[in-house]
């Protein structure tokens, strides 16, 4: 997937587009649009960091799952049916757990081969981890791309096979390769995937996982108005729940701006101070009443 450049620089828009984390907001004809920031690499700094946070969470999330491996859904009792044929044998494990760590152990490993063929091939090969214990596999993928991400975000467009629906399939641009197995149910697609892809595909699965585990994300309403002096709209300040859990920054929806949690913004700062002040007077009027984080 190419993106397009700015004119007069090497810059292009944030591979994330609309989800970019920097995206300025722009009004135009009476509607608000989020318009992803320039950058010289597939991803924005601060997608960029949300990136290695979220390949960093994949192991845990793995691990997870697999301690989750042996829950599944009760048979649902039903006074009123009559039983007929014979029962079907039980499923011995939670069989929605086992597709996540198979997709998370799956998109690690194609990446992970990428980035390696590109450093040289001096790494483990898709056999070798394929014969490992999944668990050190994936711990060990997740690290090395969490250290190589700028390769990963470098990378350009090449074949890779993705697996999907067969209604999915049905959908492909022309010239993308597709073989169905209609007896599976599945279809084997083969797109050009560049760094962009492999950085929304990782963050994506993330949040997926997170999502299957019961970890939704759930983004916090900060009651306190946004400082810029262009801005002050209240009601707007929200601090995002990435795919590893709350991010270390604070947007105002509203302008569009971030305040970020580093020595240099000391505004966030003062933010999260008038948050602590807001819900120590609010749990002093009443304290069964929720606090905001």
């Amino acid at each position: 997937m190419n993106h397009s450049t700015y004119a007069g620089d090497d810059r292009r828009p944030c591979a994330r587009g609309t989800r970019c984390a920097s995206a300025s907001i722009v009004r135009e004809g009476g509607h608000t649009l989020r318009q992803p920031a320039p950058t010289y690499r597939a991803f924005c700094d601060a997608d960029r960091a949300a990136l290695v946070r979220a390949i960093n969470a994949l192991p845990v999330l793995y691990d997870t799952a697999v301690a989750l491996l042996g829950d599944h859904p009760k048979a649902r009792q039903d006074t009123g049916a009559r039983p007929t044929g014979r029962l079907a044998p039980p499923i011995p494990v939670n069989t929605g757990m086992d597709e996540m760590m198979g997709s998370i152990h799956h998109l690690l490993a194609s990446w992970y081969e990428r980035v390696d063929a590109v450093a040289g091939g001096r790494g483990y090969t898709t056999a070798q981890t394929g014969r490992m214990n999944h668990r050190t596999g994936i711990q060990r993928m997740a690290w090395s791309l969490a250290e190589r991400v700028d390769a990963l975000l470098a990378l350009r467009p090449d074949a890779m096979i993705r697996y999907i629906t067969l209604e999915e399939a049905d959908n492909l641009p022309d010239g993308v390769m597709v073989r169905r197995h209609y007896d599976a149910g599945y279809a084997a697609s083969f797109p050009a995937l560049d760094g962009g892809d492999a950085g929304n595909e990782l963050l994506d699965l993330a949040f997926r996982a997170r999502r299957r585990l019961g970890l939704s994300s759930s983004d916090v309403d900060l009651p306190v108005p946004c400082t810029q002096p262009a801005c002050g709209e209240r009601g707007h300040m929200v601090r995002p729940d990435g795919a590893a859990g709350l991010e270390d920054h604070v947007i105002c929806r509203s302008c569009g701006h971030r305040y970020e949690d580093t020595p240099g913004d000391p505004a966030f700062t003062d933010v999260m101070r008038d948050v602590a002040a807001w819900n120590a007077a609010r749990s002093k009027k009443n304290p069964a009443k929720g606090l905001a984080s």
